[in-house]
């Protein structure tokens, strides 16, 4: 590298003569992997078919030199290993590079520097924004994704130099079950107040688990990751993959939106319905449903498809400008931009007011709360030592995707406002939006807002979802009567069958896919002692608590 440290990385090379376009792969899980006969790689699939196949170890990990910070280094470490790759022997000088999750996010960081020999980059699942898609969401941190993926790496670390008995003791902050599944934190740690005291664990092993905990609590992610900074300056076509369960959906979702802005290459998007780990092999199966055959997606061949007319290796069918599935009656679609046409529809959430007991709270219609008409609020209390437990969801560490959540609506702290059955089939496709108008005692407060699919039998299955946190102990929310939440729930493809109902759940927490509020307004790390608080959901005209929903047809 352009400061001394020695990457290594092993090359496979195809048996056909003449130059060869080279596909590289930079991640920091050990690349021998790449070449286990129970993974399905791109080593296997694309070094036949006449690309010399680079897989490298990233900085400070396995048999790279150099200390391991996520992210911090990849950007200059990236743009000199495409420089080298395209002059090793046999190459044509044309790279191209893909892989998921931290592999498609070092595609990002290093195509916004313009690298000459890169041509095409498709990053699948990938992390790209640290504010906002990953790290954290909303303000709230994404606990079971960071901690166990921020566990794991620390444990490698300590194996890497030789401290056995520190990579013990963060084992034991997670969840008693192998390290290599990635287990979130156990319980007891991940609700531990202060939880600065969890913190301090890590700290001389992997200080970079507090550092980026920092980072993605500042704008723009603090300078590594962010889709607004980086993909303006990438001008080579661009292939993004994810899918609606994927914990990582929103920043590709903003990379294409940002690609296709700027104009400056063809930007490409595919979303399928499964959660995040989607790499070779196909699948059709997200958390309880299996969406059927049609829903399996021949990644490799896509990007083959993708790659090849730019690398030299002849013309292939275009791929289309965006391609996802359609939830509900499991089908593909093309189109040339996303997202396609639609017509926003505004569903009220009403109720009868009064705490919440259990069951569903209310309903849910496109009629408008209008003045004099009954609108008492629903009151609940956030209690944050006795969360809502994550049930599914666009989560990652913890069972994920569409899982059944008919037990969460019986808790005193989950509302749910339920349409009539639906005489005819709803199709949403697009961004979701919802804005929840609370009143609170507390500082601080959480809105987390899930669109679910409700089946004749009864089934809770959520579609997508968002949070929101708002209010700090300098400037708390108690002081300043009714509060506005308008939160992001991404966006979907799905359609709600004649006979299912369309639901709005809300909630206060969502442990452990998120942190705990604790209501004091302090930071999380900080807070030592966490209140319980009383939230009111307002329904009135002036306060009318809506879901947007992006229908079609």
């Amino acid at each position: 590298m352009r400061d001394g440290t020695i990457l290594r990385a092993d090359i496979f090379r195809p048996l056909s003569d003449g130059p060869c376009p080279v596909i590289l792969l930079r991640l920091p899980y050990d690349k021998s992997v790449l070449t286990e006969p129970w993974f399905p790689s791109e080593v296997r699939y694309f070094v036949p078919r006449g690309y010399i196949c680079v897989a490298q170890d990233v900085r400070g990990t396995y048999t790279s030199e150099g200390t391991f910070h996520p992210f911090r280094d990849e950007t200059p470490d990236t743009v000199d290993t495409i420089e080298w790759a395209a002059g090793i022997e046999g190459s044509n000088g044309k790279v191209v590079m893909t892989g998921q999750s931290y592999l498609g996010s070092v595609q990002v960081q290093a195509a916004a520097e313009k690298p000459a020999p890169l041509v095409a980059i498709s990053p699948v699942s990938p992390l790209l924004d640290f504010t906002d898609n990953g790290f954290r969401r909303g303000g709230a941190v994404e606990s079971s994704f960071y901690f166990a993926w921020a566990t794991n790496m620390a444990i490698r670390e300590a194996r890497r130099h030789g401290r056995e008995e520190a990579a013990t003791a963060l084992a034991t902050l997670t969840e008693d079950r192998p390290v290599d599944a990635f287990p979130p934190l156990s319980r007891s740690n991940g609700l531990h107040a202060p939880f600065d005291e969890v913190l301090q664990q890590y700290d001389a092993v992997a200080p970079w688990v507090r550092q980026l905990l920092d980072e993605a609590g500042r704008p723009e992610g603090g300078g590594y990751l962010s889709t607004r900074r980086l993909v303006p300056n990438i001008s080579v076509p661009s292939l993004y993959v994810t899918s609606w369960y994927d914990a990582f959906l929103g920043g590709s979702l903003n990379a294409y939106a940002e690609g296709t802005s700027t104009g400056a290459a063809p930007t490409h998007l595919v979303i399928g319905p499964w959660e995040h780990a989607h790499y070779g092999a196909p699948q059709s199966i997200a958390g309880e449903i299996d969406f059927g055959p049609t829903a399996e997606l021949d990644l490799f061949s896509l990007l083959e498809q993708f790659f090849a007319p730019l690398t030299g290796l002849g013309p292939r069918e275009p791929v289309p400008g965006v391609r996802y599935f359609t939830m509900g009656i499991n089908e593909w679609r093309s189109a040339d931009a996303w997202p396609p046409a639609s017509t926003p529809v505004r569903l009220f959430l009403h109720s009868a007011g009064g705490p919440v007991t259990s069951g569903p709270t209310g309903t849910l219609d496109a009629i408008a709360p209008t003045d004099g008409a009954s609108t008492a609020a629903d009151e609940w209390t956030h209690e944050p030592k006795a969360p809502v437990p994550s049930t599914g969801g666009q989560t990652w560490a913890i069972p994920a995707g569409p899982r059944d959540q008919s037990a969460l609506v019986e808790r005193a702290d989950v509302l749910a406002f339920d349409s009539e059955p639906l005489p005819s089939a709803v199709e949403v496709t697009g961004a979701v939006r919802a804005k929840a108008w609370l009143e609170t005692d507390a500082a601080s407060a959480d809105v987390i807002a899930a669109l679910v699919d409700i089946h004749p039998d009864g089934r809770r299955y959520p579609v997508t979802q968002g949070i929101l946190r708002l209010g700090t102990e300098s400037e708390p929310l108690h002081e300043k009567g009714p509060i506005a939440f308008d939160i992001d729930l991404w966006a979907t493809s799905h359609v709600f069958l004649a006979g299912h109902r369309i639901s709005v759940q809300i909630a206060s927490s969502d442990f452990p896919h998120w942190d705990v509020n604790p209501s004091d307004g302090k930071p999380w790390p900080t807070s030592s002692a966490p209140e319980p608080a009383h939230h009111r959901l307002l329904h009135d005209a002036a306060h009318p608590s809506a879901i947007t929903l992006p229908t079609i047809g």
